[in-house]
């Protein structure tokens, strides 16, 4: 893949659904955010489901590599197939008010989800800071 290539895949909303009984979506902004963040025991254990897709519904195979004897890494491949349907029919098993949702309300959602995130981790992170810093303290 050419540089810029890489660089708009990488800077396109990924959603990631867990695979566990949740089925929750995970919005990254991008495909190097979501391969920093996925682990890649959960993938080969089902934390996660085999696809995701860019926003637009672009399809992504889920997997793993191994790039060393004894290292493994999260392989997100954009495949150049479109289902939107099936990235909507994901979505609503636990957001049903994305039902009828076009491209355009699935990625206002995204931008909604990666915002949140974003927030939460912003206004918990004093005191989780604060924690680790306490339990490291000589006392």
């Amino acid at each position: 893949m050419r540089d810029h290539e890489q660089v708009k895949q990488n800077s396109r909303l990924v959603i990631v659904f867990d695979g566990e009984d949740s089925h929750e979506a995970i919005v990254f902004d991008g495909l190097t955010s979501a391969i920093d963040w996925i682990e890649p025991i959960d993938v080969d254990e089902g934390g996660y489901e085999k696809i995701a897709w860019f926003d637009d519904g672009e399809v992504i195979e889920v997997g793993v590599e191994q790039i060393a004897r004894a290292d493994l890494r999260v392989k997100l491949t954009a495949t150049g197939q479109r289902d939107f349907p099936a990235l909507r029919e994901a979505l609503t098993r636990t957001h049903p008010e994305l039902a009828a949702a076009d491209v355009t309300a699935v990625h206002d959602f995204a931008v909604e989800e990666l915002a949140f995130d974003a927030a939460w981790r912003a206004s918990h992170w004093h005191r989780r800071l604060h924690r680790w810093l306490l339990r490291r303290r000589p006392h």
